[in-house]
């Protein structure tokens, strides 16, 4: 990989060299034929018109030739020098051009690339080699850090090799360079016209000769997730469009950074969730008691097992009907006013409720499921305890202590009554007084 990089660093800059030259090409030809005409005209005044000799004509040419000489001389260079100029102002605008298209062919790329892949380190390696497949750059790298710490995270490259491995080990030691601790600073793109020499220190120097460099902080809203920095043609560092095109590719970057930070989060969350139903419903299907979900519309929106052994049918039979479909008129108007109460007061209601399919009363606690965001009530859960052992516990423990009522009555009757005929008429009133008998 090593070859490759610095293959394309002697091929980069030979182009630069032999760029120089051709930049010129029209000045040294109206230089080479200033000079022919030079030479031609002393011949001319040699040969045709007999005027001295040779030598003479060529370095000692009289004030009157030297002038009209002079004068053409000029006018050629100069003619020279305003077509080179007009040749050179075209092609820096034709190079202009195809750069900033290879730039917006760049983020084109980049873009594509943010939409597919949701992986960071992926990302981040992809958008690193996209900058420098299309030649916009010549080379890119970004490093992440942590937002409280400063720590580095993960760091990516593209175009440098290994000599890269050296700026990881530096900034996993909290060394940063000149470059990334400016850049870290403060927003927008910072320029650097000339690293090799202002950044001497750095260990990617020898990679920025002949070139500029730009580097910008990813961030997006209050968080800086780090740098990207790349390597650009010396003339466009200082186009100001050129800026605008980097810091909209280091925008999409850091806002994918943020959309597959938040997105981390969410399936993190819902992980979370899909645990806490799991415990859920292992509670609720472990219970004894009967559980189940309902809308404001008393629509089933879950029952545990406990409670689909009472309807005797599977859940996808109850799930998504109503409370009513299952029960008489009388029952779905007192649940669905406990369920209206439940919604409009956003608290627990709880009341006793006798079961006309079996006769079993039961103990109902009917809590508010709330939205975690808005606090809008969205369902009710209800847990339905039976309770019937314990109201027909109660039943014999109030008849026994009526029972017990009577025989206090009676002998009461009977220590003061001495009449038998009253004494028996007042014990059978007392009997069936306190309803501990019928007769």
């Amino acid at each position: 990989m090593m070859g490759g990089e610095e293959r394309r660093h002697k091929r980069n800059n030979k182009s630069t060299d032999y760029a120089g030259i051709a930049d010129n090409k029209i000045i040294l030809i109206g230089i080479g034929l200033a000079i022919l005409y030079w030479i031609l005209e002393a011949v001319i005044q040699v040969f045709v018109f007999h005027e001295g000799n040779l030598i003479k004509q060529i370095f000692a040419p009289s004030s009157h030739e030297l002038w009209m000489r002079s004068l053409t001389i000029f006018l050629l260079i100069f003619s020279s020098a305003c077509v080179q100029l007009h040749i050179n102002k075209r092609k820096a605008a034709e190079e202009r051009t195809a750069h900033l298209n290879a730039v917006l062919r760049t983020i084109r790329d980049v873009n594509q690339l943010i939409a597919r892949e949701k992986d960071r380190d992926r990302l981040l390696k992809g958008v690193c080699e996209k900058l420098i497949e299309t030649r916009g750059y010549y080379n890119a790298w970004i490093a992440l850090m942590d937002g409280e710490s400063g720590k580095l995270v993960s760091a990516t490259q593209a175009g440098l090799g290994d000599e890269f491995l050296q700026v990881v080990d530096k900034l996993k030691r909290g060394e940063f360079m000149n470059c990334a601790r400016m850049t870290l600073a403060q927003p927008g793109v910072r320029v650097i016209e000339n690293p090799f020499e202002a950044c001497s220190d750095c260990p990617l120097a020898s990679h920025y000769k002949g070139r500029s460099a730009m580097t910008i902080r990813l961030e997006h809203g209050d968080k800086v997730y780090g740098i990207l920095s790349i390597s650009i043609p010396v003339q466009m560092a200082v186009d100001e469009e050129e800026r605008v095109l980097f810091k909209e590719v280091a925008d999409d970057i850091a806002f994918a950074l943020h959309d597959i930070e938040i997105e981390a989060a969410r399936n993190t969350a819902e992980e979370k969730i899909r645990e806490s139903e799991d415990r859920y419903r292992s509670l609720v299907e472990s219970t004894e008691d009967y559980v189940y979900l309902a809308d404001i519309d008393c629509r089933y929106l879950f029952l545990n097992e406990k409670h689909l052994s009472r309807f005797g049918l599977p859940s996808d039979k109850v799930i998504g009907r109503t409370y009513g479909e299952f029960h008489s008129p009388k029952e779905e108007e007192e649940f669905a006013e406990k369920v209206k109460e439940v919604f409009e007061t956003g608290k627990s209601v709880q009341h006793e409720h006798r079961s006309r399919r079996d006769g079993n009363y039961f103990l109902r606690t009917l809590s508010p499921v709330k939205d975690p965001e808005s606090g809008m009530v969205t369902a009710v859960t209800v847990v339905s305890k039976d309770i019937t052992r314990l109201k027909h516990a109660e039943e014999r423990i109030a008849n026994l202590n009526a029972v017990l009522r009577t025989i206090r009555d009676v002998n009461q009757l009977i220590a003061r009554e001495n009449d038998r005929d009253r004494l028996l008429k007042g014990v059978c009133e007392k009997l069936i007084e306190t309803r501990g008998y019928y007769n």
